[in-house]
């Protein structure tokens, strides 16, 4: 069972993170970089990052937190919210449309609430174990097709650093 108000803590803390990183937005972004060249932090990362853990903060309870950009808070709680304030921060420093916010909780490390917002086009999707999923508050529904996913998704990926 998830605590109290997660659901809507969750929503909110994605939303909020949303205008942050449109406030930062094809504006010209200082990156550092972290483990490698196509690995980067922006300051809107950050920015996002703090306003997400204030947001979370507020959840009833403790709860563990795992940031990309901060670590870990372990508060021995059996929940743990994991996030990312800005996947696809080397998208979002180009100023491509391939980004947004992704937060999941886990309770003995089996996700039970999830979310993604792409600021760009204002989708939210919602996720919740035994539940469904929702994007813009519209249910989602599996696709019957019979198509391999491969034929319709690729990925790609280079770290110039190592090659």
């Amino acid at each position: 069972m998830i605590p109290g108000k997660t659901r809507e803590i969750l929503k909110q803390a994605l939303k909020n993170a949303r205008e942050i990183l449109l406030s930062h937005h094809g504006k010209q972004v200082k990156t550092e970089r972290k483990e490698s060249i196509i690995s980067v932090v922006t300051e809107a990362d950050l920015a996002a990052e703090k306003c997400i853990l204030e947001t979370l903060n507020k959840t009833p309870g403790k709860f563990n937190i795992i940031t990309e950009e901060s670590g870990h808070v372990d508060q021995g709680s059996e929940y743990t919210w994991v996030v990312d304030p800005l996947d696809g921060t080397s998208n979002f420093a180009a100023v491509l449309p391939w980004f947004g916010v992704i937060i999941a909780l886990f309770h003995k490390n089996i996700p039970v609430l999830g979310g993604m917002y792409l600021p760009l086009s204002d989708e939210l999707f919602l996720t919740e174990q035994g539940k469904g999923a929702w994007k813009n508050g519209e249910t989602l529904k599996a696709s019957a097709s019979q198509t391999p996913w491969w034929t319709s998704v690729m990925w790609l990926t280079a770290d110039w650093g190592l090659l």
